[in-house]
């Protein structure tokens, strides 16, 4: 099983193999983070307030736009 690190640093990441994941679920970042090491993604975790939505190029993104806060993208009311 994979360790998540929520905390990691920069480094390089593929819009064609990198998936972002910005939620406080636990269990689905480990769903995630299982299916990003049986298809050879990488997995980045995103904080809530940061810009990494729009920072860090990726194929897929889960964001929980309740978490992501009003300060990330304006707001996505």
């Amino acid at each position: 099983m994979t360790n998540i690190v929520t905390e990691i640093d920069p480094g390089p990441a593929s819009s064609r193999s990198t998936v972002l994941v910005i939620s406080p679920n636990i269990q689905l970042i480990q769903d995630v983070s299982d299916f990003c090491d049986s298809n050879n993604l990488n997995l980045r975790i995103g904080e809530p307030d940061s810009p990494d939505v729009i920072a860090v190029p990726y194929k897929i993104g889960i964001v929980d736009k309740e978490w992501l806060g009003g300060k990330s993208l304006g707001g996505l009311d």
